[in-house]
């Protein structure tokens, strides 16, 4: 009988003991910052994440549907020339590279030129500067977007991930993929 118990117990703490583990981690009173962190590679988690107000853009970005999606933005202060337009180029291949999750991510361009961009005369585009989206230059950071930089916007408004313009497309896409996958929103 002895040695029933005590291969109950034996299997108690198999099982459970992992689980009261992380139990005590995760709603422990200590700081757990000696635990390894993902190398972020460039791109900057925004925390918390700044909500966009409403974008002034050539297209409603939700115009058709009734519900809102992720919003890939590309934004630079300069008017949206040969730069602009390689980057915006590769934005739309790693859009293209979403599949069947392509239709929950809308590409939007924000620029500081006057007309639409030479890049993409059909995107939604918007201008940056001149009393035109300021609002969302101060939500963004006007000392991030600088050049060029690419923001990811969850389908409530929040920015959440900011990319310097020349971040890799496999980078990008394997971020949007695990963001889509894990999203049940969009």
């Amino acid at each position: 009988m002895k040695r029933r118990t005590l291969e109950l117990w034996a299997l108690a703490v198999v099982f459970l003991g992992p689980l009261a583990a992380a139990f005590v981690l995760y709603f422990g009173p200590w700081d757990l910052s000696f635990l390894p962190r993902v190398p972020v590679e460039g791109r900057e988690l925004l925390t918390p994440p700044p909500a966009l107000p409403p974008l002034a853009l050539s297209e409603e970005p939700d115009a058709g549907r009734g519900e809102r999606r992720w919003l890939l933005i590309y934004a630079t202060m300069a008017p949206c020339e040969e730069r602009c337009a390689a980057e915006w180029d590769r934005l739309a291949r790693v859009h293209a590279a979403l599949g069947r999750d392509a239709a929950r991510v809308r590409l939007v361009l924000l620029h500081g030129g006057q007309g639409p961009p030479a890049a993409e005369p059909r995107a939604a585009w918007g201008r940056l500067g001149g009393g035109v989206n300021e609002a969302a230059v101060a939500a963004l950071g006007a000392a991030r977007i600088g050049d060029g930089t690419i923001f990811v916007v969850d389908p409530l408004g929040n920015v959440v991930v900011a990319y310097p313009g020349n971040v890799g497309q496999r980078d990008l896409l394997e971020d949007l993929e695990r963001l889509l996958d894990v999203s049940r929103i969009g």
